[in-house]
């Protein structure tokens, strides 16, 4: 079934700012809009009713009932993210070299990230993470091992960068060390954990700059990110979301490393200097 929520998103920024107020509750609250009158809808927000149909005609409906209908139907038939991730996984499994076309898919899924990436907002995170007096990453659940990684990976190149973990860490002593020099990288992806929003809500209130890795541009982590990295997805699946995510992590690393790059040369004798023997096999 089509599925016009990759419509609003694309068109978001085209519309009227009553109509983004129409837009960002049919994704935030579909429930209410399928069950509700236009006139409703419209003093749920502040907005008028001709703004609300308004909005419909922008997305080539012929009015607000047609708007009802297909949210109605998409509602009754709702797929949850790992629904998606195995319905495809069983298609692929069907024919042969299933694990080669699970591969060949993810490759697919970053060329499609790439076509849709703006490489500027990278460019700016990159530009602030390079300046910042220090970087906190904050990814919750199933996003958790990518700001692991990410964290790792931005320490080698420079410091401070820390990793928020929510299990040892006292969010409200980590908010005394964020300052207004201070970047942070919140991964969220769907369903959205409400803690990495949170995270940044408080850490915006700080004066931090946030970047925010994410599957669409109006995301909840969205309201809160000076800039936003959107990673296109046909589908919501955050597992099948982790190979451009990563690759857009790399990217990101790749960026900071050019950008410092006396710093980095500098850290790899630091590195090289150490007694290290005991802790890897040596070539």
């Amino acid at each position: 079934m089509y599925d016009f929520r990759d419509l609003i998103k694309s068109k978001y920024y085209n519309l009227s700012k009553g109509q983004q107020k129409v837009a960002s509750l049919v994704l935030e609250d579909s429930y209410f809009v399928a069950l509700n009158p236009a006139s409703e809808i419209g003093k749920q927000i502040g907005v008028s009713e001709t703004t609300v149909i308004r909005f419909c005609y922008s997305l080539d409906l012929k009015g607000f009932s047609e708007l009802q209908t297909m949210l109605r139907e998409q509602l009754w038939s709702a797929e949850n993210s790992l629904e998606n991730f195995y319905k495809e996984k069983l298609e692929l499994a069907g024919g042969s070299n299933f694990y080669t076309n699970v591969m060949k898919k993810d490759c697919s899924k970053i060329q499609e990230t790439i076509l849709y990436l703006n490489e500027q907002d990278i460019h700016t995170a990159v530009q602030k993470l390079t300046k910042a007096d220090n970087i906190y990453v904050s990814g919750m659940r199933a996003s958790f091992g990518a700001a692991h990684w990410l964290s790792f990976a931005l320490g080698i190149i420079k410091d401070p960068v820390y990793l928020y973990r929510q299990d040892t860490d006292d969010l409200y002593q980590v908010m005394n060390q964020i300052k207004e020099n201070t970047a942070v990288i919140a991964i969220s992806f769907h369903r959205y954990a409400k803690e990495t929003v949170h995270f940044a809500e408080l850490a915006k209130k700080r004066g931090a700059f946030i970047i925010s890795l994410t599957d669409s541009p109006i995301s909840p982590i969205a309201k809160y990110s000076d800039c936003v990295i959107h990673l296109f997805q046909a589908k919501r699946s955050t597992l099948d979301a982790v190979p451009s995510l990563f690759s857009v992590m790399n990217a990101i690393v790749s960026g900071v490393s050019v950008k410092m790059h006396d710093q980095f040369k500098q850290r790899q004798k630091q590195f090289d200097l150490l007694e290290i023997n005991d802790m890897f096999y040596m070539e």
